[in-house]
């Protein structure tokens, strides 16, 4: 069996059970996890690929962070309800 750089079968679409085990072992894998953690710490701290901004406090003492949609929606069921129910205004905010 040939394997792609990701370590994936190529080729034939015809695989044992052990063959189809072998990519789910490399996730749980002691490699995967700790990469896969750093890659998330990465994109905490990524000023460029954010999707939402929250501001807190009032002028002049606010507080800006640049955060991603989806991992507030899967962190926090709080912050999920308030941005699947806040309706944005016109200029793309959502107030709360």
């Amino acid at each position: 069996m040939e394997y792609n750089g990701n370590g994936y079968p190529v080729g034939k679409m015809l695989f044992s059970d052990e063959e189809i085990q072998q990519p789910v072992n490399r996730i749980t894998d002691n490699k995967f996890l700790p990469k896969l953690s750093q890659n998330l710490l990465e994109i905490l701290d990524d000023e460029e690929y954010y999707d939402i901004t929250i501001e807190v406090g009032n002028e002049p003492n606010v507080k800006i962070f640049h955060a991603h949609m989806v991992i507030l929606n899967y962190r926090s069921p709080y912050l999920r309800r308030i941005l699947s129910t806040n309706k944005k205004k016109s200029d793309e905010t959502l107030t709360h």
